[in-house]
């Protein structure tokens, strides 16, 4: 499998690998890293008709004080736990191939923050076709 990589303002940067799902369908690792910026809704991941992100491993790291949580995209329906940020702290989840929460389907990842301050983020993940 090639690796692909972007010029780092792609949403996806590197295909790192590959997961077998059940029924032994190939499921290739993808990498994407963005800075939130604005307070509210940022995409992390884009929705894909047909297909649900689910998240194995994330890094987030405030840039100043604000509460940031994972959440479906164009939805209010949340995914893994709110993290209240000081300045210049950090938070790292990593969970293999049974991944640490997914999207319904035809939802992207998104991170709410409660306030105007960036956070880096980091996010592995795969699609799954429904």
């Amino acid at each position: 499998m090639a690796d692909l990589r972007s010029d780092r303002a792609g949403e996806v940067h590197l295909v790192s690998g590959i997961l077998y799902a059940a029924g032994g369908e190939l499921l290739t690792v993808k990498y994407a890293q963005t800075k939130a910026t604005g307070s509210g809704d940022n995409t992390v991941v884009a929705a894909i008709a047909s297909t649900i992100i689910r998240v194995l491993s994330y890094t987030l790291q405030a840039h100043g004080t604000v509460t940031a949580q994972f959440q479906d995209s164009t939805s209010t329906t949340l995914r893994g736990p709110e993290f209240d940020f000081e300045a210049r702290e950090g938070v790292h989840a990593t969970s293999e191939m049974h991944g640490l929460f997914e999207t319904v389907s035809g939802k992207g990842v998104d991170l709410n923050l409660s306030g105007a301050v960036d956070v880096g983020v980091s996010v592995t993940y795969v699609e799954i076709t429904t």
